[in-house]
């Protein structure tokens, strides 16, 4: 079992809210992405999955950051010490972006990329 990232991207504009995601395995990953994606999870508008490593959110009320204390927080004990997110720094100041490593995996939800 080795970590995987993903990046959470803002997308509203290309300043604000982003975020790498860091999961204790591809699995985990997956298992996540299901929770969020499913209903009753209100992230299902919020959060939309672009490939296995990124995906982007929309900046409303119900904040990515509150995954793990906000409105949806008995969906999250399973993830406590599995998963941490990791703010980036601010584009609009001038900051860089943080590099993940890519990996060649087939997307278990789309198929191969």
């Amino acid at each position: 079992m080795s970590l995987f990232h993903a990046y959470l991207k803002n997308s509203v504009d290309d300043a604000t809210l982003r975020y790498v995601m860091t999961f204790a395995s591809r699995e985990v990953a997956d298992e996540w992405w299901r929770i969020v994606s499913t209903p009753p999870s209100p992230y299902t508008k919020t959060i939309t999955r672009i490939s296995p490593q990124f995906y982007t959110h929309k900046n409303d009320p119900l904040l990515v950051c509150d995954f793990f204390c906000g409105r949806y927080h008995e969906a999250t004990p399973p993830f406590l010490g599995r998963m941490f997110f990791t703010t980036l720094n601010r584009s609009d100041l001038g900051d860089g972006l943080a590099i993940i490593p890519p990996i060649d995996i087939a997307d278990h939800v789309s198929g191969n990329w």
